[in-house]
């Protein structure tokens, strides 16, 4: 502190001086938590710069000027840097162990950190298009929350559960209105979200509509890949759509290429009378499990007051 000291004597010998904060420069560089009374480690240039001459002298800065510099602890700790990767050293891909003339020698492998951030990232953007599982009426829509001993629900439940653990192929709830056909649908696709996939829940009428208002531009585009490519997807009510041959065009497009590339999805409708190619491969045993509800009864005029 002695350099502080010797500039403070220096402008005490000026005829007129004023003290003035330091600058937005960063003088915290040595200081460490425990060090005396937080005194901090300065250099010369930086003593200097807390001391400014004026044209014009006052009493008043005379008198400041033999009050002591109180340099401030700052707010609050430094927090600390973010963990670093212990296999990718926090570059985000890792070199894959082949030997030269591989087809993969050279090419990067994503790391699993890398992964894992860029998927929660991109469920955020996806969050924001799907349609139910942010709406009130379905907040509480869990299989804790499902009341399995309703008659005609036990199966759609049971598939349900080992769907949302294991979705290997498609799962198809028909059934009629107010059965809980979306109440499951949304419970499944909660535990996949939870469990790291990338999700996205579609009601197909309102998803026409949004696919109809943007095919123009980019928009339509963004999203018609992102329902396709997207880890697991929910499409509730197919069937109650408005039948144009729009319509039935995008949705053969959309499950066709789910279809053939084997992606998990969950389908609920109120009956199977749609699109033959779509109906079609509903009906493939291999990929797809159909659970129908069809003793089963609208839940609803019995719901208890809110």
């Amino acid at each position: 502190m002695d350099h502080i000291k010797d500039s403070m004597h220096r402008a005490t010998n000026r005829s007129a001086f004023r003290v003035v904060r330091p600058l937005t420069h960063k003088p915290l560089q040595h200081w460490e938590e425990g060090q005396g009374d937080g005194d901090w480690e300065v250099g010369e240039d930086e003593a200097d710069a807390l001391v400014e001459e004026t044209a014009v002298g006052s009493e008043r800065d005379d008198d400041r000027a033999d009050q002591p510099f109180v340099l401030a602890k700052p707010r609050g700790q430094v927090p600390p840097p973010m963990p670093v990767c212990p296999l990718c050293r926090g570059a985000g891909y890792l070199r894959q162990d082949v030997p030269y003339g591989h087809p993969d020698f050279g090419k990067p492998l994503e790391c699993g950190c890398h992964e894992k951030m860029r998927k929660e990232e991109e469920q955020q953007r996806l969050k924001k298009q799907s349609q139910l599982d942010g709406l009130p009426r379905f907040a509480d829509a869990t299989f804790d929350g499902f009341d399995a001993t309703v008659p005609g629900v036990k199966q759609a439940y049971q598939s349900a559960y080992k769907f949302a653990m294991r979705p290997k192929g498609w799962l198809v709830l028909v059934g009629p209105n107010g059965c809980g056909k979306t109440h499951l649908a949304v419970a499944v696709a909660k535990e996949r979200q939870d469990l790291g996939d990338t999700m996205m829940i579609q009601t197909v009428p309102d998803l026409l509509d949004h696919l109809r208002s943007g095919f123009s531009s980019s928009t339509y585009e963004r999203l018609f890949d992102q329902l396709r490519t997207v880890d697991f997807l929910v499409l509730d009510d197919l069937g109650a759509q408005a039948d144009s041959l729009w319509a039935q065009e995008k949705l053969f497009q959309l499950l066709n290429y789910r279809y053939n590339s084997m992606l998990p999805t969950l389908i609920t409708a109120n009956h199977l009378r749609m699109d033959e190619r779509v109906a079609s491969r509903l009906s493939d045993r291999g990929l797809v499990t159909m659970v129908m509800m069809d003793q089963a009864k609208d839940y609803r005029p019995n719901n208890a007051p809110i």
